[in-house]
């Protein structure tokens, strides 16, 4: 596995750098403010991201551990008053050009899902746990065999699309979401995927456990 460097301290591989920010993690949770070498670390994971710019705008006042849906991540502070919560995963291990691609089309139907969301009567049954769903544990799936990884596949293939060549459109604030660049590219994507999505409700459990386990 590769090594990785974050600042002055180096890492045999991506599992021991996320060791030791699971550590830091639980140094500081739930919304300790970092200080010490927990925030220079984090600094120094910030110089490594991608879009540094972006996470830095007028520049880091502080860093607070912060929960999140999925676990707990880090959120900057700047000097202008603004957040952004930052992946450290992406700092560390930066995805794909592919990858990238993906997240961004799966965020741009996101809309799609919580439409379908809002049209669920809970409790109900979980086709994948047969455990209840209740709107607290409630995850939205695509229902097989058209799973989320064919329907975009699928559709990069159709397009021709080479992911190293897309262009976006960043988040300038917190809680905005990323964008293809393209516009009628973003509409015939969003098209595409509501003419051949099938969504499912599934337990929360199921969703990112018992289906990530199962070929998709």
């Amino acid at each position: 596995m590769p090594s990785v460097q974050v600042g002055p301290l180096s890492f045999p591989s991506i599992a021991a750098a996320e060791r030791h920010i699971r550590k830091i993690i639980d140094r500081n949770k739930p919304d300790k403010v970092l200080t010490g070498d927990d925030f220079k670390f984090c600094l120094d994971m910030i110089d490594m991201h991608r879009n540094k710019a972006l996470v830095v705008g007028t520049g880091i006042d502080y860093i607070r551990c912060q929960q999140r849906d999925y676990g707990f991540g880090f959120l900057a502070h700047r000097t202008d008053g603004t957040t952004w919560d930052f992946s450290w995963r992406n700092c560390i291990c930066p995805p794909t050009p592919l990858a990238d691609l993906l997240k961004c089309l799966r965020s741009e139907v996101q809309y799609q899902a919580d439409e379908f969301r809002a049209t669920l009567k809970f409790p109900m049954i979980c086709p994948v746990s047969g455990d209840t769903i209740t709107a607290r544990n409630c995850n939205i799936d695509h229902a097989p065999p058209w799973t989320f990884e064919q329907i975009s596949r699928f559709f990069i293939e159709y397009k021709g699309i080479d992911p190293k060549t897309i262009e976006y459109n960043h988040k300038t604030k917190e809680g905005e979401r990323r964008t293809l660049k393209d516009a009628e590219l973003r509409h015939e994507w969003r098209c595409y995927h509501r003419a051949h999505a099938s969504f499912r409700a599934v337990t929360f459990i199921a969703n990112n456990s018992i289906l990530r386990k199962k070929p998709r």
